[in-house]
């Protein structure tokens, strides 16, 4: 059994939880939603997170690619600490204001990006 399209598709669904995870608790921050401060919504982004990065490790050891070696690696691991960077500070920020929503679009931005260089395999993604 060929264990790469299993895992890229673990992959890829864990990916669309994390950023819908991400989307749904920073409006729930916008709103003032008790539901932030619930332990589950504290503890599952990081799970989900550590299985993320768990599976695209795996991807990589797979396929043979490795960040600075493979540009498009090296170039989606600069957009991943992008992403990490804004979506930190849209969550840390204060809610309704404008750094705080800057923030989140610019993370929003750089996930698309992101999804851009993993699609094509090109360091400059969509920009190319």
């Amino acid at each position: 059994m060929n264990i790469y399209p299993v895992l890229k598709n673990l992959h890829v669904s864990l990916v669309l939880l994390s950023i819908a995870g991400f989307v749904l608790r920073w409006s729930w921050r916008q709103a003032g939603s008790q539901l932030t401060k619930h332990r589950l919504t504290r503890v599952l982004p990081h799970l989900l997170d550590t299985f993320l990065l768990l599976s695209g490790i795996g991807l990589m050891m797979l396929i043979h690619q490795y960040p600075v070696t493979d540009a498009w690696l090296t170039s989606k691991m600069l957009g991943l600490l992008a992403y990490i960077l804004l979506g930190g500070a849209a969550m840390k920020l204060a809610p309704r204001r404008w750094p705080s929503r800057t923030a989140f679009a610019m993370a929003i931005l750089a996930f698309a990006w992101m999804i851009s260089v993993a699609s094509s395999k090109h360091a400059a993604g969509i920009l190319q």
